[in-house]
């Protein structure tokens, strides 16, 4: 287990090494100049020079690569070219807030799609089984700013039950939640239906097997079957899908975050591509790919406490 360990932490220093070395070569191979445009579109020769010098964009790529490193390595992302505020001061703000709905849609998306993909699988055939997947149709055709709009016209414009825009005020827990209702289940109701078809057919399988036509045999209740013999083993692909979906739900904030105008990262993010603002583009996308890299670690770590026999068949 401890080798297993050391080799997706190894794996995972790997990874995110390999994403920002992309990111890095990526974006200075774009066209334009960093300095250019903080100056303006014509500046003065040695003015411009002497911002390059400034910004370190007269050494040699190899020398900035080098920088960028050890500057990341100390927790140095920069400073926005834009505003001079400090890159790292600016996640600190808004990352906890992308994050939050990040956790929050997901869990509505749990929530919503195993129980009734569970339901879907065992009442297969069923009124029941014919109503789970009109509702994974539905939640497939929705687009999620769609969905956002007219939850805002429904429940806040017209009803008034919630608030229109905003985060909540800070430190307010039951406030912060509030304003996370709408946001997190427009995110949350359509990624529910991936999860509820993949829990569908993973319960379907497993229900198929022997060891439950044995443990039926047994005269167990249903509940303990499905439950205790079954859940675990239909788990394996249902976390798949979830993590592959937080990830999704952690890059597509933007749409909520700019429907129910709530900052973000993904703001953040569209803002400096719109303002030309590399170094705040690269420290974004690096900080994104982290996470996510981080929570592929994390789904196989989980693979491993669902099934053993996972690392074990890897270690062979």
């Amino acid at each position: 287990m401890m080798q297993y360990l050391i080799r997706k932490l190894f794996f995972l220093i790997f990874t995110v090494w390999a994403v920002v070395t992309i990111i890095f070569i990526g974006l200075h191979a774009l066209p334009g100049n960093p300095a250019e445009v903080l100056l303006s579109m014509q500046p003065n020769e040695q003015t411009l020079r002497l911002l390059e010098e400034t910004m370190g964009l007269n050494q040699p790529l190899r020398t900035q690569y080098w920088l960028y490193i050890k500057d990341l390595l100390s927790g140095n992302l920069g400073k926005s070219l834009r505003t001079g505020q400090p890159i790292l001061d600016v996640y600190l703000e808004v990352l906890p807030y992308t994050l939050i709905l990040a956790f929050a849609s997901i869990t509505v998306s749990i929530l919503i799609g195993v129980p009734i993909g569970m339901l879907a699988a065992v009442k297969r055939d069923t009124w029941w089984d014919y109503f789970a997947r009109s509702f994974a149709v539905v939640g497939l055709s929705i687009p999620a700013f769609f969905l956002g709009v007219l939850l805002l016209l429904t429940f806040s414009v017209v009803l008034g039950w919630f608030p229109v825009m905003g985060v909540g005020k800070k430190g307010d827990l039951l406030d912060i939640l509030y304003h996370l209702i709408l946001p997190a289940f427009s995110q949350g109701f359509i990624i529910s239906a991936f999860i509820m078809r993949i829990s569908r057919s993973s319960f379907l399988e497993v229900l198929r097997q022997e060891y439950i036509e044995v443990a039926r045999s047994k005269g167990l209740p249903e509940s303990v079957v499905i439950f205790k013999h079954g859940l675990r083993n239909a788990l394996v692909p249902i976390v798949t899908v979830i993590g592959l979906y937080f990830n999704v739900a952690l890059g597509s904030s933007i749409i909520i975050e700019v429907v129910f105008n709530r900052p973000g990262v993904g703001r953040i993010l569209v803002e400096a591509i719109l303002q030309r603002d590399y170094p705040l583009v690269q420290s974004t996308l690096v900080v994104l790919s982290f996470f996510i890299i981080t929570v592929n670690t994390l789904t196989d770590l989980i693979y491993t406490a669902i099934d053993p026999r996972i690392s074990l068949t890897e270690k062979s």
